[in-house]
């Protein structure tokens, strides 16, 4: 790519590499795997709601995308995601909070050309606000798709962006006010355990404490 005009200004972000234990991320792959019945097309973009992920119910080949509820995955995740906070948040120039919720969930892209369009996280939702996006990324390997970056911009979201690219366990942290998007994926996948799989989530404060 050229290079970044003199007055860029980078989206700040934290990446981890290597961020569960082989036996944990392992664990995860196989709970996806055997929980795909509770994964559920994602709604479709138009031109009111462009927050929202594209699919194509006809062919089967869309994003999907359900809660982490289960007893057995989310409290060990949960846990690594609050030690791995430790580190983020200071580089972030943020800092912890005895308010913040956690919200988790995790998607599947399966076609060709799915993508996220271009949308910030920080709109206020049920009295709360979201501060900090994260994305935990994991696949069968060798991987079978190709696309799907996470597009970070710079400044007001308009044109400049660092791209970061899905690898397998790795983990990114980024302010929810800022700009993103999920690039296309550029074909379609043979089998739904060949998706690329991301663990997502926020966190969150009241909106009546935002800037105290």
């Amino acid at each position: 790519p050229p290079p970044a005009p003199p007055d860029a200004r980078p989206l700040p972000f934290v990446t981890m590499a290597g961020f569960l234990p082989e036996e944990r991320c392992s664990e995860l792959l196989a709970f996806a795997l055997a929980n795909r019945e509770r994964f559920r097309p994602a709604p479709h973009a138009d031109s009111t709601q462009r927050e929202h992920f594209v699919g194509d119910p006809s062919n089967g080949k869309f994003v999907v995308e359900q809660q982490i509820t289960n007893a057995e995955v989310r409290p060990w995740f949960e846990a690594c995601l609050r030690g791995a906070f430790a580190q983020a948040l200071p580089r972030l120039r943020m800092r912890e909070r005895s308010d913040w919720r956690l919200e988790i969930g995790m998607t599947a892209y399966c076609g060709g050309g799915r993508f996220f369009f271009k949308h910030r996280d920080d709109g206020e939702r049920g009295g709360r606000i979201r501060t900090l996006c994260f994305a935990y990324y994991f696949h069968r390997q060798p991987r079978s798709f190709s696309g799907g970056e996470l597009l970070l911009y710079d400044g007001d979201g308009t044109r400049n962006f660092t791209s970061i690219e899905p690898q397998h366990n790795s983990m990114v942290f980024f302010p929810a006010a800022c700009t993103h998007q999920v690039a296309p994926f550029e074909r379609d996948v043979a089998h739904f355990a060949d998706a690329r799989f991301a663990v997502h989530g926020w966190l969150n404060v009241g909106a009546a404490s935002v800037g105290q």
